[in-house]
C-alpha cells in the first residue's frame, strides 16, 4: 500500500469531515474546512494527512504544541483517525510517527492524548506503541454564549453506540 503523510490543506476537508464523523464527531466539509484555515496559521499545531494510491486521503492526525504550568512543553494529539476500510495497515502508526517527529523538532519533551475508555482497540493500539496509560478521568464541558457574560449548559446527544459512556446516561 502506497501512502503518503503530508500536510492538510483546505481542499481536504470533506475527507477530513468524513473520517471526523466515523470517528463519531459529526463533521460537515464547511465546518472542517473553516476549522482547518484557522489552524494553518498557528506554529503550534500541525494537521498531517496520509494518501493512499487510488483512495486519496484515509486518514489525520492533529497534533498541538502546549505549555502548562503544571508541566514542561509537550504535544498533545488533539485526533488521530483513519478510515475503517484501512486500519491495521499501518496508517495509524505512520501518522503517529510524524506528529512524534514534529514535536520533537518543537522542543517537546513528551507526546499526549486521550482516548475515549469504549475505544479497547485504539487503547491496545497506542499501548503497542510505547503508550504508557497514565489515568483515566471525566472531561466536563460548558457552552459559552455568543453574548459576553452569557453561559448555558450542554447536554449532549446520548451516545447509545456504546452503552458505558457517559454520554448514554
Amino acid at each position: 500500500m502506497v501512502k503518503v503523510v503530508r500536510a492538510a490543506t483546505p481542499q481536504d476537508a470533506a475527507s477530513l469531515a468524513e473520517l471526523a464523523t466515523q470517528l463519531g464527531y459529526p463533521s460537515t466539509a464547511d465546518a472542517v474546512r473553516r476549522r482547518l484555515q484557522a489552524l494553518m496559521g498557528s506554529s503550534n499545531d500541525a494537521v498531517l494527512v496520509a494518501e493512499v494510491a487510488d483512495r486519496g486521503v484515509v486518514g489525520w492526525v492533529h497534533v498541538t504544541v502546549r505549555q502548562l504550568v503544571l508541566g514542561d512543553r509537550h504535544a498533545e494529539i488533539a485526533g488521530l483517525v483513519v478510515h475503517e476500510s484501512c486500519r491495521r495497515q499501518g496508517i495509524g502508526t505512520e501518522l503517529l510517527r510524524q506528529a512524534e517527529a514534529w514535536a520533537a523538532a518543537r522542543g517537546c519533551c513528551q507526546v499526549r492524548l486521550g482516548s475515549a475508555t469504549h475505544r479497547q482497540a485504539a487503547r491496545a493500539f497506542y499501548l503497542s506503541r510505547g503508550y504508557l496509560l497514565l489515568k483515566e478521568q471525566r472531561v466536563f464541558v460548558r457552552s459559552l454564549g455568543s453574548e459576553a457574560g452569557e453561559s448555558r449548559a450542554v447536554t449532549p446527544e446520548p451516545d447509545t453506540r456504546h452503552p458505558r459512556s457517559p454520554r448514554s446516561r
